[in-house]
């Protein structure tokens, strides 16, 4: 340990925090070595006490060099002066009369010769022994590796003393679980030191330091306690034990999410205005409290929202609940209060506790009108967890002003508030250690959450163990202040410095000084998820005096090893940071002195020392997961450091100062090497079966448009550039990309640190550069040029195939096959149009392909027909099937089905929810296998394999008026894959967003596919006596085989001179000038307020350019008035009557 003794500490005689008497009265606890004092353990000592009275033993023993022996109870009586830990009755004889102490209420007081060390609940002794070296002795201890203060002391005297005190926060949890597994050696005594609670793990054998008992699990628990019974959901608490057999969402729908399709989904989140919910909520609790045996102990229950974005519940009684409570989270704040009534009977020492979490959800409170009283009841308590504010600033900051006023209004209508604390933004996507100054932040957090009535804490902080930067300072300030709020931030801070960082510490105050002062100075607005280089400080001229300060700081500690090594790994994230921002270096000073090289070996060298301290970890052991994530982190920007491959000769004409290239990320993922990417480094993601990998341009802050970009899988091809588009940019906006990790498809690039201040709106055009090879897209960077919004882009960037639109059918509506897909007259109903090669778009020459759909109420029909199948089943499955796959309305839910030539058929369901952030958009898809319900006839013979099938439209994604699909023949090699819709669309797990559409009987063209020069409540209208002012052009991918009867659907409120007025709607071919079809009709059946349908009796024969319209009123001026459409619709001829059968 690490001592800074000075001559003011010997010899010193502390005196009594509220009361000061004369020398006479002074106990001399050790003196030249020396004492006469013994240590009496408790009667029945925990396991935590017995540490903890040899730790005080040791501890005084460092101070003084006398060596306090530890006596049981009943040898007290041998002794005359005595340090008494805890109870025992010759304790009890000497403090007298005793007063009940609260939990964790602690005390330290002389009586006479003896010292009494004593606390409330089962912690409270413990952590007396440390208030008392802490207040008496000034121990101290700093850091979690071990760096304390120990004062020397020739003679200790104490002067009488008498303090009771309560800690701050009642509970004070730093998330030390997330020590224990790393087997840190030293963090247990720093953290028990420290006064912290462990109340996430529960050992064993020893509760003592969880003073509260969590039955169940912690935080986003509904998942839990009424499991949807789908596996492999992307939920952060899966089935409890006791549930894991239930399947709610397949007995009782009706429990979860109505969303805003009118549709009961298990993605989102729970309809808490259901009274069966709530039974069931209620009954499930309480089998949590019997298995748990809490039925009369203090206990805490959790019961929250999934950590799912988007609204709770759209049915009408979950409406009304959200306005009866003012907030988006009123029906959960009326459930909960049902559930806490009942428990407040039955069981009246258990907590609920609920997340106030999520601006969407519940972290707006309740009007306090709306509840009875006024007020939460004792039992029902919100958990305060800030995750949409501004991490840069304190919550009584301007940028934080929601939060703090939400905070104020919870504790307006809370007796109390526990809070899930955020000391630290999280690394995600980007693996990073950023160099934010917002460590003063949390402890001006802590002062302004105990002023709220806050008394709970719990800390979820994402860079614990690294001692990069100040974290272990955040840690510090933090337990400290969780002890103590009143303390004096200025001293710990000084007092940190002075012993963590020796003869460094006065430059090492003035860094840590100056980036707060740049944070708190910064305008933005830091999220939880933020790219490090998003603050604006970070410039040139900074990173490179900051790098020549440490070099100077480094030279002061060097005969320090212990402030050395401290140094040098407060370093770290600068280093990091610097390595990052090594483009912008180079670019700003070309002639800078640093050593990239040198820099990327002093952060591996960090990274050893970082392990050694923080983990335990036996020789040839697999590293764990923070030493991968920071050799992940430093192997990506030194790659960017390094000179990248040249771009395109067409950028050479471009200025080197107005081109940017980013290379992305991917969540809790390393970015692999790649030998052919630009900095050697690429994030790689399956590539779409068939069709385009998506690139996207967004805007976090909601400012600018997004872009959109697919490239089609090119197999084979090198890394080209593909143009995006042009856009300006903001602090906060990035390009996603194709990437497989953990929490979602996307990965992404930051582009918002080369937004530039002083030039807010200049405009950039964007391009990715990516190549496919081994059924995998790689994405090595984004090039940024800048541009005067006049100069066209660069044309040598590659272009992407053009896109085929997506291909629609109707489909023939039969009478009633009653699920028997061989009763289906498939001679009658046509063939689905050509198949294509899925990368040429040729026609196939082999095999022949033919697939017939046919609906009638109940079921889809499917007929397939192959010439010279080739082979039989194959391993695996997917690499000989047809591969089919369907949507509803929305693409929250596709199911696909695979058959096999051997009959055997296999489906997945992918379904769509968003993530916790509630400021992004990003989707997460979720596959589950899922069991067929259709019926099959399959038949495969001489080379001809065939099968028909029937699939219950209630099994399918349900859909209104068009069913969206894709059908694929797969082949093995994608090269032979034939595809009916487009073949440059993306597959589904890289996110569908061109299916091709499928309508059963008819297709109608309405609102927005008709133009016209007015509309009325979206209704297309024109004057009578302007013809064709009402016109659909024929939908592009629409099948334009068949022949089709075209009807329209009008009404008119025209008044006529002459009752054989005419009007008329047709169908125009531009390009032979001809109208193709058209029906003339009298104007007078149109008239009124009923829409009346006017068909065209013959099929039309339509193309490509066709549109249809509506005429006017003949002969002119005879009629006056306007007419309406509400839709034209499109019916196909009878196959057998298309082909005059």
């Amino acid at each position: 340990m690490r001592l800074h003794a000075s001559s003011n500490w010997l010899a010193l005689s502390l005196c009594c925090l509220t009361t000061t008497l004369s020398a006479a009265a002074e106990q001399i606890l050790a003196e030249n070595g020396k004492t006469e004092y013994v240590i009496v353990k408790p009667t029945t000592p925990l396991p935590v006490e017995e540490t903890t009275v040899a730790d005080l033993a040791a501890l005084l023993r460092q101070a003084t060099g006398a060596d306090f022996s530890i006596v049981e109870p009943t040898q007290a009586g041998q002794h005359s002066k005595r340090i008494f830990v805890g109870y025992s009755e010759p304790m009890r004889a000497v403090a007298g009369e005793l007063e009940e102490l609260a939990n964790e209420e602690r005390v330290y007081r002389t009586v006479g010769d003896d010292i009494l060390i004593y606390g409330g609940g089962a912690c409270g002794t413990v952590f007396a022994v440390y208030q008392f070296l802490e207040d008496q002795l000034h121990c101290r201890w700093f850091h979690p590796w071990g760096d304390s203060r120990i004062p020397k002391y020739e003679r200790l005297a104490l002067a009488s003393c008498n303090r009771r005190m309560m800690p701050s926060y009642l509970i004070r949890d730093m998330k030390k679980y997330s020590w224990d597994r790393t087997g840190c050696p030293t963090s247990d005594d720093f953290f028990r030191r420290q006064r912290v609670h462990n109340n996430t793990t529960i050992a064993p054998t020893d509760t003592t330091l969880v003073p509260l008992r969590q039955v169940g699990r912690h935080i986003h628990t509904l998942p839990a306690l009424v499991p949807s019974g789908i596996p492999n959901l992307p939920q952060r608490c899966g089935p409890h034990p006791l549930f894991k057999n239930k399947k709610y969402f397949e007995t009782n729908p009706e429990y979860f999410t109505l969303n805003s399709k009118g549709k009961r989904t298990y993605l989102g989140h729970y309809c808490f205005s259901n009274a069966g919910l709530r039974q069931t909520l209620i009954e499930n609790m309480e089998k949590l409290v019997a298995a748990g045996r809490a039925t009369d102990t203090p206990a805490v229950i959790d019961v929250d929202q999934a950590d799912t974005g988007g609204r709770f519940c759209y049915c009408e009684h979950c409406q009304a609940l959200e306005k009866k409570y003012q907030s988006p989270g009123g029906a959960m704040f009326d459930c909960l209060l049902e559930i806490s009534a009942h428990f407040q009977k039955k069981y009246p020492r258990i907590v609920i506790r609920f997340l106030a979490y999520n601006r969407q959800q519940t972290e707006l409170p309740p009007a306090a009108e709306a509840i009875p009283g006024g007020r939460l009841p004792e039992n029902l308590v919100p958990y305060f967890a800030p995750i949409t504010g501004d991490f840069s600033k304190a919550w009584d900051a301007p940028s934080n002003q929601v939060i703090y006023d939400s905070l104020a209004s919870w504790g307006r209508v809370s007796s109390r508030i526990w809070l899930y604390y955020y000391p630290s933004t999280f690394p995600r996507p980007l693996i990073h250690y950023p160099l934010f100054g917002n460590i003063l932040k949390c402890a001006h957090d802590y002062r302004i959450g105990h002023a709220h009535n806050i008394r709970y804490v719990f800390n979820d902080e994402a860079y614990p163990w690294e001692n990069m930067g100040f974290v272990s300072l955040q840690l510090y300030l933090r337990t400290m202040l969780a002890n103590d709020v009143t303390l004096d931030i200025e001293t710990m801070v000084d007092e940190y410095f002075t012993a963590i960082y020796g003869p460094a510490a006065k430059p090492m105050r003035a860094y840590f000084d100056e980036l707060e002062q740049l944070m708190a100075a910064d305008d933005g607005y830091l999220r939880w998820n933020p790219d490090p280089r998003f603050i604006n400080y970070l410039t040139v001229d900074n990173l490179l005096r900051w790098q020549r300060d440490f070099d100077a700081m480094e030279a002061l500690a060097a005969k320090d090893a212990r402030a050395l090594m401290h140094v040098r790994t407060t370093r770290m994230n600068l280093d990091l940071n610097t390595m990052h921002l090594a483009p912008k270096i180079k670019r700003e000073q070309p002639d800078h002195a640093l050593d990239f090289d040198q820099i990327y070996a002093r952060y591996l060298a960090g990274i050893e020392t970082v392990m050694a301290n923080s983990h335990n970890i036996a020789p040839g052991s697999k590293k764990p997961w923070q030493y991968e994530k920071m050799l992940a982190a430093g192997d990506h920007v030194y790659a960017v450091t390094k000179e990248p491959k040249p771009l395109p000769k067409a950028f050479a004409k471009v200025p080197p100062d107005s081109i940017r290239q980013v290379t992305p990320a991917c969540n809790k993922t390393r970015v692999p090497p790649d030998p052919q990417a630009a900095f050697g480094i690429a994030l790689a993601a399956d590539a779409p079966h068939l069709g385009a990998a998506q690139y996207r341009f967004n805007d976090s802050m909601g400012q600018l448009p997004a872009l959109q970009l697919d490239v089609p899988v090119q197999p084979g091809r090198e890394y080209q550039l593909y143009y995006l588009g042009r856009t300006a940019l903001s602090r906060e906006c990035d390009v996603r990309v194709p990437a497989a990790g953990s929490g979602g498809t996307y990965g992404t690039a930051f582009i918002g640190h080369c937004w530039e201040k002083n030039e807010p709106e200049q405009l950039w055009d964007l391009y990715v550069s990516c190549r496919f090879d081994d059924a995998k897209v790689y994405t090595d960077r984004i090039v940024l040029v800048k541009t005067d919004g006049r100069t066209p882009p660069i044309q040598a960037a590659a272009t992407t195939l053009t896109q085929r639109p997506s291909t629609i059918m109707i489909a023939p509506v039969i009478a009633s096959a009653d699920g028997d897909p061989t009763a289906v007259d498939w001679n009658a109903v046509m063939p689905m149009a050509a198949w294509g090669e899925s990368f040429s778009g040729n026609t196939p020459k082999t095999p022949e392909t033919e697939m017939r759909v046919a609906f009638d109420n109940e079921y889809l029909y499917l007929a397939y027909r192959e010439q010279r199948a080739s082979g039989t089943e194959a391993a695996p499955f997917w690499n000989n099937t047809v591969d089919m796959f369907f949507a509803g309305d929305t693409l929250a839910s596709v199911l696909q089905v695979g058959v096999a030539p051997s009959g055997r058929v296999r489906c997945n369901l992918y379904t769509l929810t968003k993530t916790s952030d509630p400021n992004s958009n990003e989707d997460i898809r979720v596959s589950n296998a899922a069991p067929f319900e259709g019926k099959i006839n399959n038949q495969s013979e001489d080379g001809v394999w065939q099968w028909q099938m029937a699939l219950p439209r209630h099994w399918l994604p349900q859909f209104t008026t068009v069913m969206q699909a894709n059908f694929f023949r797969n082949h093995g090699e994608a090269k032979l894959s034939l595809s009916w819709n487009p073949i440059y669309t993306r597959g589904y797990l890289n996110g569908f967003h061109r299916l091709g559409r499928i309508y059963p009987g008819r297709l109608e063209l309405s609102g927005r596919d008709v133009t016209s020069t007015r509309r009325v409540c979206n209704l297309p209208v024109m004057d009578g006596n302007h013809a064709w002012d009402i016109k659909a052009s024929v939908p592009s991918g629409l099948d334009l085989r068949p022949a089709y009867r075209i009807a329209a659907r009008l009404c008119s409120n025209a008044t006529l001179k002459d009752e054989k007025a005419t009007s008329r709607i047709g169908v125009y071919d531009p390009a032979t000038k001809k109208v193709i079809g058209n029906r003339v009709f009298p104007i007078r059946s149109i008239i009124g307020e009923d829409f009346k349908t006017v068909t065209i009796s013959k099929g039309v024969t339509l193309t490509e350019a066709s549109f249809l319209y509506v005429g006017g009123f003949l002969p002119e001026q005879q009629a006056q008035g306007d007419v309406f459409l509400e839709a034209f619709v499109l019916e196909p001829m009878p196959w057998t009557m298309a082909n005059g059968n």
